[in-house]
Protein backbone atom coordinates (compact mmCIF):
# COMPACT_ATOMS: atom_id res chain seq x y z
CA UNK A 1 0.00 0.00 0.00
CA UNK A 2 2.78 2.40 0.88
CA UNK A 3 4.63 1.75 -2.39
CA UNK A 4 1.42 2.43 -4.34
CA UNK A 5 0.85 5.70 -2.44
CA UNK A 6 4.49 6.65 -3.09
CA UNK A 7 3.83 6.30 -6.83
CA UNK A 8 6.24 3.40 -7.25
CA UNK A 9 3.66 1.48 -9.28
CA UNK A 10 0.19 1.98 -10.74
CA UNK A 11 -2.64 -0.09 -12.16
CA UNK A 12 -5.66 0.46 -14.37
CA UNK A 13 -7.48 -2.11 -12.20
CA UNK A 14 -6.39 -1.49 -8.60
CA UNK A 15 -9.26 -3.52 -7.15
CA UNK A 16 -8.26 -6.46 -9.38
CA UNK A 17 -4.61 -6.25 -8.29
CA UNK A 18 -5.57 -6.10 -4.62
CA UNK A 19 -7.94 -9.03 -5.06
CA UNK A 20 -5.15 -11.16 -6.56
CA UNK A 21 -2.79 -10.14 -3.75
CA UNK A 22 -5.39 -10.99 -1.11
CA UNK A 23 -6.11 -14.37 -2.70
CA UNK A 24 -2.40 -15.26 -2.72
CA UNK A 25 -1.24 -13.64 0.53
CA UNK A 26 -0.15 -17.00 1.96
CA UNK A 27 2.11 -17.56 -1.05
CA UNK A 28 3.49 -14.01 -1.00
CA UNK A 29 4.39 -13.94 2.70
CA UNK A 30 7.30 -16.29 3.55
CA UNK A 31 6.36 -19.25 5.76
CA UNK A 32 8.52 -18.14 8.73
CA UNK A 33 6.71 -14.81 8.84
CA UNK A 34 3.33 -16.54 8.59
CA UNK A 35 4.24 -18.61 11.66
CA UNK A 36 4.98 -15.41 13.61
CA UNK A 37 1.42 -14.24 12.97
CA UNK A 38 0.21 -17.24 14.94
CA UNK A 39 2.03 -15.94 17.99
CA UNK A 40 0.11 -12.68 17.83
CA UNK A 41 -3.27 -14.25 17.14
CA UNK A 42 -2.96 -16.81 19.90
CA UNK A 43 -2.16 -14.10 22.46
CA UNK A 44 -5.23 -11.99 21.78
CA UNK A 45 -7.41 -11.87 24.89
CA UNK A 46 -10.68 -13.74 24.63
CA UNK A 47 -12.51 -10.51 25.48
CA UNK A 48 -11.23 -8.96 22.22
CA UNK A 49 -12.99 -11.56 20.11
CA UNK A 50 -16.19 -10.38 18.49
CA UNK A 51 -18.49 -12.73 20.29
CA UNK A 52 -21.53 -11.10 21.91
CA UNK A 53 -19.73 -9.98 25.10
CA UNK A 54 -16.39 -9.18 23.40
CA UNK A 55 -18.08 -7.16 20.67
CA UNK A 56 -19.77 -4.93 23.25
CA UNK A 57 -16.40 -4.24 24.93
CA UNK A 58 -14.75 -3.55 21.54
CA UNK A 59 -17.52 -1.13 20.60
CA UNK A 60 -17.17 0.76 23.86
CA UNK A 61 -13.38 0.89 23.54
CA UNK A 62 -13.43 2.22 19.98
CA UNK A 63 -16.57 4.33 19.71
CA UNK A 64 -17.61 5.45 23.17
CA UNK A 65 -14.83 7.96 23.64
CA UNK A 66 -15.10 11.55 24.76
CA UNK A 67 -16.50 14.09 22.31
CA UNK A 68 -13.78 16.40 23.62
CA UNK A 69 -11.18 13.97 22.25
CA UNK A 70 -12.68 14.00 18.75
CA UNK A 71 -13.23 17.76 18.87
CA UNK A 72 -9.49 18.17 19.35
CA UNK A 73 -8.72 16.93 15.82
CA UNK A 74 -11.97 16.98 13.82
CA UNK A 75 -13.86 19.89 12.34
CA UNK A 76 -17.10 21.13 13.96
CA UNK A 77 -19.20 18.59 12.00
CA UNK A 78 -17.21 15.82 13.74
CA UNK A 79 -17.06 13.96 10.44
CA UNK A 80 -14.14 11.57 10.37
CA UNK A 81 -14.12 10.43 6.77
CA UNK A 82 -12.92 12.03 3.56
CA UNK A 83 -14.10 15.43 2.40
CA UNK A 84 -14.48 17.10 -1.02
CA UNK A 85 -12.36 20.23 -1.37
CA UNK A 86 -12.62 22.59 -4.33
CA UNK A 87 -9.15 24.11 -4.01
CA UNK A 88 -5.72 22.91 -2.99
CA UNK A 89 -3.85 22.95 -0.81
CA UNK A 90 -6.72 21.96 1.44
CA UNK A 91 -7.08 24.21 4.48
CA UNK A 92 -8.44 23.12 7.84
CA UNK A 93 -10.70 26.18 7.89
CA UNK A 94 -12.42 24.85 4.74
CA UNK A 95 -12.99 21.38 6.19
CA UNK A 96 -16.58 21.83 7.46
CA UNK A 97 -17.69 23.13 4.06
CA UNK A 98 -15.80 20.29 2.34
CA UNK A 99 -17.52 17.74 4.61
CA UNK A 100 -20.92 19.23 3.76
CA UNK A 101 -20.01 19.15 0.06
CA UNK A 102 -19.22 15.42 0.36
CA UNK A 103 -22.43 14.66 2.25
CA UNK A 104 -24.54 16.72 -0.15
CA UNK A 105 -22.96 14.99 -3.13
CA UNK A 106 -23.85 11.59 -1.66
CA UNK A 107 -27.40 12.70 -0.92
CA UNK A 108 -27.72 14.12 -4.44
CA UNK A 109 -26.49 10.87 -6.00
CA UNK A 110 -29.00 8.91 -3.90
CA UNK A 111 -31.72 11.42 -4.86
CA UNK A 112 -32.58 12.06 -1.21
CA UNK A 113 -35.36 14.61 -0.87
CA UNK A 114 -38.87 15.20 0.39
CA UNK A 115 -40.47 11.91 1.42
CA UNK A 116 -37.32 9.80 1.07
CA UNK A 117 -36.98 7.13 3.74
CA UNK A 118 -33.31 6.87 4.67
CA UNK A 119 -31.61 4.31 6.91
CA UNK A 120 -28.18 5.37 8.08
CA UNK A 121 -25.99 2.84 9.88
CA UNK A 122 -22.92 3.97 11.77
CA UNK A 123 -24.42 7.33 12.62
CA UNK A 124 -21.36 8.99 14.09
CA UNK A 125 -22.44 12.46 15.20
CA UNK A 126 -25.34 12.53 12.76
CA UNK A 127 -24.24 15.14 10.21
CA UNK A 128 -25.51 13.11 7.24
CA UNK A 129 -28.82 12.42 9.01
CA UNK A 130 -29.27 16.10 9.81
CA UNK A 131 -28.56 17.21 6.25
CA UNK A 132 -30.92 14.56 4.85
CA UNK A 133 -33.65 15.63 7.26
CA UNK A 134 -33.33 19.26 6.14
CA UNK A 135 -34.17 18.00 2.63
CA UNK A 136 -37.42 16.52 3.96
CA UNK A 137 -36.22 12.92 4.29
CA UNK A 138 -37.49 10.64 7.04
CA UNK A 139 -34.23 9.40 8.61
CA UNK A 140 -33.66 6.41 10.86
CA UNK A 141 -30.16 6.02 12.25
CA UNK A 142 -28.50 3.05 13.91
CA UNK A 143 -25.28 3.11 15.86
CA UNK A 144 -23.30 0.58 17.85
CA UNK A 145 -22.32 3.23 20.35
CA UNK A 146 -23.80 2.99 23.81
CA UNK A 147 -23.37 6.70 24.50
CA UNK A 148 -26.30 8.93 23.67
CA UNK A 149 -25.34 12.29 22.24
Amino acid sequence: GESYMAGEWDSDDLAGVLTVLAEHVDELVPAPLRRLRGLWVSRRPAADRNIRVGARVNIQRHYDLSNDLFSAFLDPTLSYSSAVFTAFPARFAALPEAQHRKIDRLLDLAQVGEGTRLLETGTGWGELALRAATRGAHVTTLTLSLIHI
